[in-house]
């Protein structure tokens, strides 16, 4: 397929009910020249924003023809909450569901060539989400948080017990409409949630000019992370799956990764001498998003647009 000019735009919709429901806010990239496109719904991955490097990915499928919503979770970025970077599977996932409703109800989708793309803990979002909705056509993990149990086992041991008080105390104020926010990245020893080498450096850089982004996220996400196991759902995914992940990932044990992968229908799996942070520089991100962007484009893409 010929590159495609595209234009981009802010939308804004609801996900979430009662007192919980929020605005989310994203980037719509489109052809306006076709009546109908595919599209691929994407957002970010632990405790980030949608304008870290994935605006880079969303222009390269947008340039290809692919349409995109790179959106904000609630409590992130641009989107509403008032408790800010609030980490929680269960709530990105809702925040997933929601675009996808947001999106088939737009006039330029293609709804039946939707697809979905995560990276790191979003990966594992996107999976869950395929396998809660049968009309997603493709899914994109990318360096992907499949089992918290494995990644769990990779944690100091040491910090476990001050966690859950402070991830307990955090529940508690929660209730009273407050937080208890602890440091989200830190070096190896340090007191923060992730701690495997050489992520909070590569955190720490990806953070752009004018963010309002802090290094920091509610506790209670230690409670919640346990039960993110999209390894024991793998099975009722029923589109394409594409797998990029690194050998040398500091904190996502490649058998889990594996072992999500030999459960799946239809899996792509490619392995990639980088840690975790990586795929978002060179020599890795064009590699990695060109493989992408013809992943959608064989299973999302076809004669099916119409000019």
């Amino acid at each position: 397929m010929e590159s495609q000019n595209f234009e981009k735009k802010t939308v804004r919709f609801t996900s979430g009910r009662g007192n919980d429901a929020g605005e989310c806010v994203g980037d719509l990239y489109f052809n306006p020249q076709l009546k109908k496109q595919p599209f691929v719904v994407m957002a970010h991955g632990f405790g980030a924003e949608r304008t870290w490097k994935l605006p880079d990915f969303a222009a390269r499928f947008a340039a290809a023809g692919i349409g995109v919503l790179n959106f904000d979770y609630r409590s992130f970025g641009d989107s509403s909450g008032h408790v800010r970077q609030w980490v929680s599977p269960a709530r990105h996932r809702e925040d997933f569901h929601a675009a996808l409703h947001f999106l088939r109800g737009e006039s330029i989708v293609n709804t039946h060539r939707i697809g979905l793309w995560g990276a790191s803990l979003s990966g594992g979002n996107v999976l869950m989400a395929a396998a809660e909705d049968e009309g997603v056509h493709a899914v994109s993990c990318l360096v992907p948080f499949f089992d918290s149990w494995t990644v769990m086992a990779r944690m100091p041991k040491v910090g476990f017990l001050p966690v859950t008080a402070m991830a307990a105390a955090d529940a508690v104020a929660s209730l009273f409409g407050q937080s208890i926010d602890m440091q989200l990245a830190g070096d190896p020893g340090d007191f923060a949630f992730l701690t495997f080498p050489g992520w909070k450096e590569g955190i720490l850089k990806s953070v752009p000019q004018g963010s309002r982004w802090q290094n920091k996220l509610p506790a209670r996400v230690a409670l919640e992370l346990p039960f993110h196991r999209p390894v024991l759902v793998a099975d009722r995914v029923k589109c394409p799956v594409l797998i990029q992940y690194g050998k040398r990932d500091e904190g996502i044990p490649v058998e889990s990764v594996l072992a999500t992968a030999k459960k799946l229908r239809a899996a792509e799996v490619e392995e990639y001498s980088m840690g975790h942070i990586q795929p978002f520089k060179e020599p890795w991100f064009t590699k990695i998003a060109e493989r992408q962007t013809e992943f959608f484009l064989r299973h999302l893409c076809g004669d099916h647009q119409t000019p």
